[in-house]
Order: structure tokens, then sequence, then C-alpha cells
């Protein structure tokens, strides 16, 4: 899936870094991200329930980062055509892995 990673989304990383997905990803690793991308697995997608706009939708993807695993999601907004780097977690909720 293509996306793009935004200004925004860079800061939204570095907090993710210091809280969300504390200890899997750091700080340093955020600018070489687009090195992991490619090897990013699939896990699942899901229309965003919290605000009712049914045409927005997260992707996850399983990505590793010197054995450190960790999760990708995407933000895809159906009418506007876009698809941004949400954020980087520790796990998904409710999700069943490979």
């Amino acid at each position: 899936m293509k996306f793009k990673v935004t200004e925004q989304d860079v800061e939204h990383l570095v907090s993710d870094a210091l809280y969300r997905a504390r200890g899997v990803l750091n700080i340093s690793d955020i600018w070489n991200l687009q090195n992991f991308f490619q090897l990013a697995h699939y896990i699942k997608s899901e229309k965003d329930e919290k605000s009712g706009k049914s045409y927005i939708h997260f992707h996850y993807y399983e990505i590793t980062i010197n054995e450190r695993k960790m999760f990708l999601n995407i933000r895809e907004d159906k009418k506007q055509h876009t698809a941004t780097l949400y954020s980087i977690t520790k796990e998904i909720k409710n999700a069943t892995l490979k």
C-alpha cells in the first residue's frame, strides 16, 4: 500500500517512540523507517468505528527493526484518496496475528 509521511506524522512518531511504542520504537529508528516498509507484513484492515466515518479505514502491518516487532497503522481516507502513516504501536487490539 502506498502512503505518505507528513511533517505532522513525524511529530506523532516521536510521541509514539516516547510513549505508545516506548521500548519497541526508538527515536533513532524514525529516520530509517522507509527501509523497513517494503518488508512489512499485512495484518488486517478495519473501518473507523469511533468517528462513524465509513470512508476512513485503518490498515495494520507488522515490521521488525533489530528484532523488535512493532505495528504500522496506516490511515486511508477513501473520500480524499489519501493514505498516511497514522501511528506505530507495540500491539494491535483484538488482532489475530499470523
